[in-house]
């Protein structure tokens, strides 16, 4: 009686792991929205960015809140490449704005996702930058999913730091996304524990029971979703929070991405912004031309 008892044990083993995937799989998951408002957003006085034009489409500020996620984005219509902006773990709106004003001006669709306000504080356990990771990849998929983009449009995610390792994690979940950016973003649990350390997260080692969380919104884990596609990833050259060898790793992982090196560290990133983010919507406009006409041969 011993193998057969054996045998039921471990089936039953296996379906509580699979049970245990799939409610961390749902955690990304953005769920009903409950609650949305919609206004006309102001630009942000007095910046050095506000030199750079503002597009001609009305730009709304869209709120969104969910079960388990509450959005904040800039909206701008147009057409042709909707682009998808995460921005890093919280702070200033200066880059999605930035964000907002380089693509709106090129006549394209823009969701431009807002930071939440504030990072957990020093000390938090790493759990909680789990939550902030998860949290990204929501607000993403519903990005994309509240988008009205006509049929044919190019859909691009771009993200940096936190956005960017959510970018590449919510292509690899939506098959609709066409291509990928993703800046300063690393992978694995070593270079996702170095990071949230650099902001002053705990000491303490990783929970068991998060461990799962933090691989199912790994993008390495989980690359060959998004074979095929193309994607670009940038790096700082003194980055002090992501380890070269995370970046590496992604570079490994994915189908032979476009890679771009930039000569700052992680937080002084934002001081060329509008350089890199001009560079790079360059990069997705060749890519969506060359997917249209790839698609009229066929």
């Amino acid at each position: 009686m011993k193998g057969p008892w054996s045998l039921l044990a471990l089936a039953g083993m296996a379906l509580a792991v699979r049970g245990a995937a799939a409610g961390t799989m749902d955690r990304l998951d953005p769920g009903a929205v409950t609650y949305e408002h919609t206004l006309e957003h102001r630009w942000s006085e007095g910046r050095l960015w506000n030199l750079i034009p503002a597009p001609a489409a009305r730009v709304e500020l869209r709120i969104r809140v969910g079960g388990n996620f509450a959005l904040r984005a800039l909206r701008v219509a147009g057409g042709r490449v909707h682009l998808i902006w995460l921005p890093h773990a919280a702070g200033s709106e200066t880059g999605s704005e930035i964000v907002a004003r380089l693509a709106g001006t090129r006549g394209w669709s823009v969701t431009s996702i807002l930071p939440p306000p504030d990072i957990p504080p020093p000390g938090a356990p790493l759990a909680e930058w789990v939550d902030v990771l998860e949290a990204r990849v929501r607000a993403g998929r519903d990005a994309l999913r509240a988008s009205t983009n006509a049929e044919g449009e190019c859909t691009v995610l771009a993200g940096v730091s936190v956005g960017g390792v959510a970018a590449l994690r919510i292509a690899e979940l939506e098959p609709s996304v066409d291509g990928v950016i993703a800046l300063l973003a690393g992978s694995g649990t070593e270079g996702f524990v170095h990071g949230a350390r650099a902001y002053g997260a705990s000491k303490d080692a990783l929970n068991p029971e998060d461990a799962p969380r933090l691989s199912a919104v790994d993008p390495v884990l989980h690359a060959a979703a998004l074979q095929g596609r193309p994607a670009l990833l940038g790096r700082a050259l003194f980055d002090g929070v992501v380890p070269r060898a995370s970046f590496d790793e992604l570079v490994s992982a994915l189908n032979a991405p476009t890679v771009r090196s930039y000569p700052t560290g992680h937080e002084s990133f934002a001081y060329i912004l509008p350089v890199a983010v001009r560079s790079t919507l360059r990069w997705a406009d060749d890519m969506c031309r060359s997917r249209e006409l790839s698609r009229h041969r066929k």
